[in-house]
This record gives structure tokens, sequence and C-alpha cells, in this order.
């Protein structure tokens, strides 16, 4: 069996407080979950970092929600616990914490995707761009990247991790180059590579690596949590 603490985490890494809607959605969170949750910013992230196992140079090249695509993988491998986005989750967490701390069985708990359009592009990657129509095929055994609890220091995060730290070591010397200038900011699939600037992709450090490893690990996920809201959050 697997000790973690009952917490949800979320990152904010933008300068500034929350705007209104997202402190309403982080409000209604704690709320809603029934256990911890603990906001994550670029004031106290460094409280979190484990001395052993430092960020990657490449971190602070990143847009922040890039930023925050590495510290879900980070805090999960290291910690464990939930991740969710800064958005309306209704229902009690509860019940999904209890089940994963008493199997063996599984380690992961997330929303199942709902749709083939929703999985990520993988063919969108300068060093290892992969056909993903395998993973539309199978949607349904997928889990979403906006809400999860995951065991600490499983095979699942362990792969997550360092396939996450190996495309931040490939792209390092193109962000140093030509890093984030605004908190959104990516790589679009129609824009020329030679006008390209931040070269990651939406997707480029979640989704194209996450969602092909909920498919390796399907038999070790359950897709039985809250699905978030989508809209409204911004």
């Amino acid at each position: 069996m697997s000790t973690f603490t009952n917490r949800i985490f979320c990152f904010w890494m933008n300068d500034g407080d929350l705007p209104e809607v997202r402190r309403r959605n982080l409000n209604l969170l704690i709320s809603n979950c029934g256990v911890e949750v603990q906001l994550i910013t670029k004031y106290n992230l460094s409280d979190w970092i484990l001395e052993e196992s430092p960020l990657h140079p490449s971190f602070e090249f990143l847009s922040e929600v890039h930023q925050s695509d590495y510290l879900r993988c980070y805090f999960m491998h290291h910690y464990g616990g939930g991740y969710s986005d800064i958005k309306n989750v209704h229902g009690s967490w509860i019940g999904f914490f209890k089940f994963l701390k008493n199997t063996d069985k599984f380690d992961v708990v997330g929303y199942q995707e709902q749709h083939p359009d929703h999985i990520a592009n993988t063919m969108l990657d300068d060093f290892e761009p992969t056909d993903n129509s395998t993973l539309k095929m199978n949607y349904n055994l997928l889990i979403g990247c906006g809400a999860f609890i995951c065991k600490p220091k499983t095979n699942f995060t362990s792969e997550w991790l360092s396939k996450v730290t190996e495309k931040l070591s490939q792209y390092y010397e193109l962000l140093k180059k030509n890093p984030a200038t605004h908190p959104r900011d990516h790589r679009h699939p129609s824009t020329p590579s030679s006008e390209v600037k931040y070269p990651l992709y939406w997707s480029g450090l979640l989704g194209n690596i996450f969602h092909p490893l909920s498919f390796k690990y399907s038999d070790r996920i359950i897709r039985e949590l809250h699905y978030p809201i989508m809209h409204n959050y911004q």
C-alpha cells in the first residue's frame, strides 16, 4: 500500500495575484474536494524543490503554462497526491484518495478523455514525432491532463519525469535563445520553421508525453475522477 498526503497541488506561475475567475475556481475546489489544496506560486516554489532534484535549467526560459506542465510532473513524482488546473471541479476527492492508498493494483486516478480530438498531436515534436492514430482509436483508455491523483515514485511518474526532463534537455539551447515572452507563449503548428521563436508546441511538455504514458499504463489507471468544467475559467 502507498502513503502520501491527501493534498491537491495547483500552480500559478504568473506574476501577481490570481484573477477573480481563477480565485473563484480555487475557492470552489477548496470547498468541494474535501482535502488540502496547496497553491504553488513563484514566491513559494523554492520551498518545495528538493536539493537532490533541482529544477531543470530550461525552467527559467519556459512560458508560465509550460512551467506548470513541468511542475505537475515534478510534484506528482516526488510528492504524489492530487493535481488540478484552477478550474471549476465538482465533487469530493476523498474517496479517490482513500481508494488509491488502499490498492496495489492502481497507481493513478484521472478523468477519462471524452473524444479522440482531445488527444495530443504527438507529430508536433521536433525530435521524436510519432503517429497518434493508436491513441485516438483508444481515447477512452486515456486520462486528461487537467486533474488527477498519483502515487509518488511509480513507474508511471518515473517515466513521465524522465521523458519531460529529456524533452527539456533537447530544447534547452533553443529555449535559451528564444525564451517565452508571455505566459501562454507556444509555437503554432502553422508557423514556418524559419520564423519560429519560442520553440515548444502547446502540448509539447504535457499531452504529447502524458497521453502516450496513460495508454501504456492504462491497466494501472482508474478513469473515474470528476470531469473538470472546461469553460469560463480565464
